[in-house]
């Protein structure tokens, strides 16, 4: 009966009935999921000028392959001044989803939706700055903009003031603001900043020098799949520096690693080499098997649970 109701109010027309009953049909509610009926409703909603239909019809042409119509239409949306739609739009742009990167328009969407006081919209622009993709080059608004969005609790944002101040970049070199700033974001969870501030506790930087707290939060970051993390435990492991010396658990994090698909560079390169040799000795080769076994378990966990690795990694 409800589809029967929203059915009917959509085909005379009106828009509100449309939109829902596009959601109904794309995530199943009160009927079976239909992708097209969904696409089909979205559409007729959009070309009548609904924003929010615009932005739900982008999403599923984008998950269709069609670039073209999803950035027509975010484009619609962007027009009304739909703030995700322009931060969407930016992103488009930036990477050059539809086969063309430009950042000027990338910028452009992104300080249109900056008006809205959007930290995301902060974020990324403050990211186009930080990375010297605009012309000309405004490295020191960047800084301004993490400020922004860290200020509404964006946590990559904060991390990345962290590295500011840690590497003194555009600011003076602080590893007590550092050290704040990575804690704030290693609190809300973000990987990156729990490596960073791990590192900072072990060598003493900005805080009282703790191996054992240090590796604890690197060992967070690892847990989460953060790749300089997964393969610091396996070292910190090996060596017994903050943890407990554990041969079996410097062999789990490293094939955990190379699970991840990460490409080794020459230092971890050499850590396998090490490891290897370790295991080939009868007496050690335990080590090794059990080891693939504690990542092989530590894999289905992270595999089947809603732990990820931020996408964002800071410039180390």
């Amino acid at each position: 009966m409800y589809i029967e109701n929203l059915e009917r109010k959509a085909s005379s027309g009106d828009l509100a009935s449309m939109y829902a009953l596009a959601i109904a049909y794309e995530e199943g509610r009160s009927t079976n999921i239909d992708v097209d009926k969904a696409i089909d409703w979205y559409e007729k909603a959009a070309e009548l000028g609904d924003k929010f239909s615009q932005v739900a019809l982008a999403s599923l042409l984008g998950m269709e392959g069609d670039a073209d119509g999803a950035s027509r239409w975010l484009e619609k949306a962007a027009e009304q001044n739909h703030c995700q739609a322009q931060v969407r739009l930016g992103i488009f742009h930036q990477y050059g989803m539809g086969g063309i990167v430009n950042y000027g328009l990338a910028e452009y969407w992104y300080k249109r939706a900056a008006r809205h006081n959007d930290m995301e919209s902060y974020f990324r622009l403050g990211l186009l700055y930080h990375n010297n993709l605009c012309i000309p080059s405004d490295e020191g608004a960047s800084i301004r903009l993490f400020r922004r969005a860290s200020n509404q609790g964006h946590l990559v944002a904060t991390a990345y003031l962290g590295e500011y101040y840690e590497q003194g970049r555009v600011v003076i070199r602080n590893y007590e603001k550092a050290a704040f700033y990575y804690k704030r974001s290693a609190l809300g969870g973000f990987a990156g900043a729990q490596f960073c501030l791990g590192q900072m506790l072990q060598n003493g930087m900005g805080l009282e020098r703790s191996e054992e707290e240090g590796a604890w939060w690197i060992g967070l970051a690892a847990e989460q799949g953060f790749a300089p993390a997964v393969y610091l435990m396996c070292l910190l492991s090996l060596e017994g520096n903050g943890v407990p010396e554990d041969l079996t658990e410097a062999c789990k994090w490293l094939m955990v690693g190379s699970c991840l698909g990460v490409t080794l560079g020459p230092a971890v390169t050499n850590l396998v080499s090490v490891l290897e040799e370790m295991c080939e000795e009868k007496a050690q080769a335990f080590h090794w098997r059990e080891g693939e076994r504690r990542a092989s378990e530590w894999l289905d966990r992270f595999t089947n649970s809603d732990v990820y690795c931020h996408g964002f990694y800071l410039d180390r």
